[in-house]
């Protein structure tokens, strides 16, 4: 018969568990999503309403294509996305006009990128 564990044991086992899910959370942290990501193409996705809460730093995106996602305000673009690289963006028209932009700036900066798809 197994014997159970002390209180003691237990508050230990807390005090290892806490650390390892600091360690694990600080790990999680500095990872940057989609790092090696080059096209990302999103349709159909009618009540997908974002693709990432930060903008994110896209080291080797190429290109975002864009149909059909009517809820999807924003892109996590700012000046860090693309840095000394173009990406191309496409999709209909009334959704470009619809994104919403942290900084109108950023908006101008991406607006040669875009182009209509229909």
């Amino acid at each position: 018969m197994a014997r159970e564990n002390t209180p003691e044991e237990w508050e230990r086992a807390v005090v290892v568990l806490k650390r390892l899910a600091h360690e694990f959370s600080e790990k999680i942290r500095k990872t940057i999503p989609f790092a090696k990501l080059e096209f990302l193409e999103l349709q159909q996705l009618k009540n997908l309403k974002s693709i990432y809460w930060n903008a994110m730093p896209f080291r080797h995106l190429k290109e975002i294509k864009v149909i059909g996602c009517p809820k999807l305000k924003k892109l996590p673009l700012d000046f860090n996305s693309a840095k000394e690289r173009k990406i191309d963006i496409e999709g209909e028209q009334d959704w470009w006009d619809r994104l919403q932009w942290v900084d109108p700036v950023i908006q101008n900066a991406f607006q040669p990128c875009f182009k209509n798809s229909w």
